[in-house]
C-alpha cells in the first residue's frame, strides 16, 4: 500500500503515516485509503467510500478510514521539526475541516493528529455550531521518531512503542489558578488516553495555556508501561 520514498523529509513522512495507521488499526479502525497509497484497498471500491478518495490527497487529510462505530473517519496529520503549540485559528485544523464541509459528507468522526501540543484554548472550542457535519473530533498528540520506532523487529514490542507514544486528549480541562507558569501563564489539568483493541488507560497532565509547556506525574511512565503490557501483535 506505501510507495517507498527517497529523500529523507519524504521518507519521514512515510514512516510517520505508517505509525499513525498501524495506530488506527489496533484501535479497531479499517482503512480505506491513505495519501501514500498506489492501489486502492477493498473498502475503497464502496459506493459511498469511492466518491471521497480524492479528498485524501496529503492538502486536505491524510487518511480515510471507518472507524469502530462505522463512521467515515477523515485523519489531518502535522509534523514540525520543532515542539510547538496549537492555538485557536490553527491553519491546519480549520483548513481541513472547512474543505471537508464543501464535500458533501456528513457525520464525520475527524483525527487531529500533531506532534506538537494542543492548548486548552483550542480543544474547548466548540467546533459543532461551525461545522456541523462533524458528529465528532478527536485529537492526538505524539511523540515517537518515525525512524528509530521502525528499526523495532519485535512486533509486540513495536506496538507497545507506537501505543504509548500516541496520546488522545480529552478536551475537557480544568483551570488551576494557583499553578503558574515560567512564563506567566496558568497550569490547567486535563487528561489523556493511552488506547489498543477496545482497552483504555487515562492519565492526568497539566498544561500552561500561555505557552503549552507541559508536565506530568513520574509515575504515568510507568502506569502506561504496566497497562501495555498485555498488548501483543498476535
Amino acid at each position: 500500500m506505501f510507495e517507498a520514498r527517497s529523500s529523507s523529509p519524504e521518507r519521514k513522512r512515510f514512516l510517520y503515516l505508517r505509525v499513525i495507521i498501524d495506530y488506527l488499526k489496533t484501535n479497531s479502525h479499517r482503512i480505506a485509503h491513505h495519501s501514500l497509497s498506489r492501489t486502492t484497498t477493498p473498502l475503497a471500491s464502496r459506493n459511498d467510500i469511492q466518491p471521497l478518495i480524492p479528498i485524501v490527497n496529503g492538502e486536505i487529510v491524510d487518511i480515510l478510514t471507518l472507524d469502530p462505530n462505522s463512521r467515515k473517519t477523515f485523519v489531518k496529520s502535522v509534523e514540525f521539526d520543532e515542539l510547538i503549540a496549537h492555538f485557536p485559528g490553527d491553519i491546519a485544523l480549520n483548513d481541513s475541516l472547512t474543505a471537508l464541509q464543501g464535500n458533501d459528507v456528513e457525520d464525520v468522526h475527524f483525527i487531529f493528529v500533531t506532534t506538537g501540543i494542543l492548548t486548552p484554548e483550542l480543544l474547548q472550542i466548540d467546533y459543532s455550531s461551525q461545522y456541523p457535519h462533524v458528529s465528532e473530533i478527536t485529537f492526538l498528540e505524539t511523540r515517537f521518531d518515525p525512524t528509530s520506532i521502525h528499526k523495532i523487529d519485535n512486533p509486540s514490542i513495536y506496538l507497545r512503542k507506537v501505543v504509548g507514544q500516541i496520546r488522545q486528549i480529552e478536551t475537557s480541562l480544568i483551570e488551576t489558578p494557583d499553578a503558574e507558569c515560567e512564563c506567566g501563564g496558568k497550569y490547567w489539568q486535563g487528561t489523556y488516553n493511552i488506547s489498543y483493541w477496545g482497552k483504555s488507560h487515562n492519565l492526568t497532565y497539566s498544561v500552561c495555556s500561555n505557552c503549552g509547556i507541559q508536565r506530568e506525574s513520574a509515575d504515568n511512565a510507568s502506569s502506561i508501561m504496566t497497562f501495555l503490557m498485555g498488548l501483543s501483535a498476535e
